[in-house]
């Protein structure tokens, strides 16, 4: 695990809280994962989205769990805006 640059200072000073089920801590870190690869995989400088309930069980699994993948993005200087806030996210 760094400790050091934009990553390891995101994991200092976030606190996981005590009671958050290892299984969420887990889809999370899958959803986060799924937004690494698409940011590479497409060359993403920024990344807008938004969601609008689609009855996919798929979606709204992932869209509950996006938040600690876009905010290790955005350390990582891939800015994120949610809800196409995209003017919040030019680079």
């Amino acid at each position: 695990m760094p400790t050091s640059g934009p990553r390891g200072a995101l994991r200092r000073n976030v606190r996981r809280p005590a009671r958050l089920p290892p299984a969420e801590l887990e889809r999370a870190a899958r959803t986060s994962i799924a937004l690494d690869r698409l940011v590479e995989r497409h060359r993403l400088g920024s990344l807008a989205y938004y969601y609008m309930g689609t009855g996919n069980p798929a979606n709204e699994d992932a869209v509950s769990s996006i938040i600690l993948g876009t905010s290790l993005l955005t350390a990582r200087g891939v800015p994120v805006a949610g809800e196409m806030r995209s003017r919040t996210c030019r680079r």
